[in-house]
Parts: C-alpha cells; sequence; structure tokens
C-alpha cells in the first residue's frame, strides 16, 4: 500500500506500508524436508496449526487428499499441505525394478526388468532385463508390475 501526501506548494511525500498476512487454520503440514516426488504418509507429515496463505483456500484436509500421493514441489518443515501440491502417485516409477510377467499357455514367467518409463495400470511402458539390450514393452497390471506384451 502506498500512501501519497500533496501539501499546497511543496512537492509530494510518499510513504509505503508493507503488510504481512498470515491467516492460520488446521490443516496438514510437513514435519520435515519432503523433496519433489517423495510420497507422503504419516511419518513425514502432522495435523496442526499452519499458514494457509500459500494454498489460497485449496488447503489439503482430509487424509484421503493427503496419504499415499506425492509431492509437485519440495515442502520445508511446517509448510501447509495444499491440494496443488499434491498429485496421484505413480503405479511404477522411471528407472525403478518391476516385477515383469510374460504369460504363457501353461505357465508364467516371472524376470526383474527395469522400467524406462513411469505410469499407471493400464498403461504401456518400456521395461529392460538387466544384462539385455533389448527394449520390451509392457502393460502396467498393478503396483511395481508389469505383464510383458505378446
Amino acid at each position: 500500500m502506498v500512501y501519497k501526501e500533496a501539501l499546497a506548494g511543496e512537492s509530494k511525500k510518499s510513504c509505503s506500508f508493507w503488510f504481512r498476512i498470515e491467516s492460520f487454520r488446521l490443516g496438514w503440514k510437513a514435519r520435515i524436508e519432503l523433496e519433489k516426488g517423495q510420497i507422503v504418509d504419516q511419518s513425514n507429515v502432522e495435523w496442526g496449526m499452519t499458514d494457509v496463505v500459500p494454498c489460497i483456500s485449496k488447503l489439503a484436509i482430509e487424509q484421503e487428499q493427503v496419504f499415499g500421493k506425492s509431492l509437485r514441489r519440495t515442502l520445508k518443515p511446517n509448510d501447509a499441505l495444499c491440494l496443488h501440491d499434491l498429485e496421484k502417485s505413480k503405479d511404477v516409477k522411471k528407472n525403478n525394478m518391476v516385477k515383469l510377467i510374460s504369460r504363457s499357455a501353461g505357465f508364467d514367467l516371472v524376470l526383474s526388468a527395469k522400467s524406462l518409463q513411469e505410469g499407471n495400470i493400464g498403461e504401456v511402458i518400456k521395461v529392460r532385463i538387466p544384462g539385455s539390450a533389448n527394449v520390451l514393452l509392457a502393460t502396467i497390471i498393478g503396483k511395481q508390475q508389469v505383464e510383458l506384451m505378446q
């Protein structure tokens, strides 16, 4: 806010006033520094009074809105968890080891493979068996589980 005062016969004077606005409310906040992409669980957040101004009325309040989600940005200790900071975590993350299942008539072959992409159930991603140069296509069927496409 800038306040200007004009006096007759004198030059204009201006004076600035700065206000810090805080609005505390019960909500979820970070206990420790949380990195971008980290999964939120009960060990790294706590329920308590937090400054909700950064959330712009979109404070994450329900447990279902918080737990199991991954972070879109890094949070410092005591930062409020806003809805726009959270996203659904991926069922398969890039560069993680996954269980690769190859189904055939009469038997299933299960191997470990490295995911080359991330995704959720139903999506097709590229995987590679360690020690092999071949890139395979697989459908995500569960958490860290993929099925080889025939």
